[in-house]
């Protein structure tokens, strides 16, 4: 993110390796100007609720509709 400008961040929540909320925090403070819409298997509200709160943009449930994405983006 520090070498390329991004208009948009599609985060999914369940990348191995990564805790999401840490990373979606670190864009958050590092790239405040850049939106980021949070993708997951699940529908969890509380989780939704935690990004939105954390500064996600969306929160999508896949599979991800694409008049949904479209709408989001």
């Amino acid at each position: 993110l520090g070498e390329q400008r991004f208009s948009l961040i599609l985060l999914d929540l369940r990348m191995p390796g990564v805790n999401d909320h840490d990373l979606l925090i670190q864009i958050r403070e590092n790239h405040p100007s850049i939106p980021v819409i949070m993708i997951t298997g699940g529908s969890d509200l509380d989780t939704a609720i935690r990004c939105m709160k954390l500064g996600a943009r969306d929160y999508l449930a896949k599979p991800v509709e694409p008049r949904r994405l479209v709408a989001s983006v």
